[in-house]
């Protein structure tokens, strides 16, 4: 049976994929390091090679929880917080919320990339894009003004957007130890090698949309 191809090019493979690799588990890649990396499961071994530091049998998605617990505590009034909490009933409405996630981006050193515009906003713009396409043959002022104006506006609301992206403290948990594995733990220094295949599917399946059926080890990169 002929091994299946996740579709990446290597564009996508050099100027994306292998830096957030590279982030996650604190490693640097040399040209040489990849040349012979042609599947998924040669990859997770590149990245196994290059870890260094005690090897642990401790859960990296638990050390997470834990830091993000704290983080969360100190900067509101919940005391009480288990994995199962929605993050909506920590983290209030509005500025108050963004603000909070900028504090803890800052202090965990992370950037947890959680927030986002509500889809109605992100429907309003689309849509005026989409109308002021249609204007540019007409009236393609009118079209180009329209245009610049919508992105400008899914841009702004990029950056002010408040609405989750992810419910519960235990998915806050796995976004952590998946794009930042070393950070997250609490020696950085350490790893547990068992968990790098696991953590290396859902970062792709997370960051670039490939399914977790698809990211076996022969599948071709």
């Amino acid at each position: 049976m002929n091994a299946h191809h996740l579709g990446i090019d290597h564009e996508e493979l050099s100027l994306s994929i292998i830096p957030r690799v590279e982030e996650s588990f604190g490693i640097s890649f040399q040209s040489a390091d990849l040349a012979d990396v042609y599947t998924f499961g040669q990859l997770c071994a590149a990245v196994q090679t290059k870890l260094a530091g005690q090897v642990t049998a401790d859960c990296t998605s638990q050390q997470a929880f834990y830091k993000a617990r704290q983080v969360v505590q100190k900067h509101t009034s919940v005391k009480y917080i288990t994995p199962n909490t929605a993050l909506t009933d920590i983290l209030p409405a509005g500025l108050q919320r963004r603000q909070i996630v900028a504090a803890m981006e800052q202090e965990l050193h992370m950037k947890l990339d959680i927030l986002t515009m509500s889809p109605g906003l992100i429907g309003a713009c689309c849509l005026a894009l989409l109308t002021s396409l249609a204007c540019l043959f007409f009236y393609p002022l009118l079209g180009f003004t329209g245009m610049a104006f919508a992105i400008a506006g899914l841009h702004l609301a990029g950056r002010l957007g408040t609405t989750l992206r992810i419910y519960t403290m235990r998915e806050l948990a796995e976004c952590m130890s998946t794009r930042y594995y070393r950070t997250s733990r609490r020696n950085p220094q350490s790893v547990n090698l068992r968990e790098i295949v696991g953590t290396m599917r859902h970062l792709f399946n997370k960051e670039y949309s490939i399914a977790l059926h698809e990211l076996t080890p022969d599948a071709i990169i």
